[in-house]
């Protein structure tokens, strides 16, 4: 999952490295349309749908608040598998 939303920050961003401490304005430089960019291509991507209180591209600040966003809506079957 994570590598997955790193991509989509590197296409957003133009960047070749990105950390998860990382802040999404001032460090990897998304203004406001890349921001709602980033929530449509999360949706398409992950193939899930965003509660509308979660559409809100001002409460995420850091590449950390967009996985734990992610991680929110998104079960990767691999990590059922390892549990079991």
């Amino acid at each position: 999952m994570e590598d997955k939303v790193i991509t989509i920050l590197k296409t957003l961003s133009g960047k070749e490295e990105i950390e998860p401490f990382e802040n999404l304005h001032d460090s990897v430089g998304l203004d406001s349309f890349a921001m709602i960019m980033l929530l449509l291509m999360i949706e398409e991507s992950f193939e899930i749908v965003l509660e509308e209180s979660d559409l809100d591209p001002i409460q995420l600040v850091t590449v950390n608040d967009v996985l734990l966003l992610v991680g929110k809506y998104y079960k990767d079957d691999n990590e059922d598998e390892e549990k079991s």
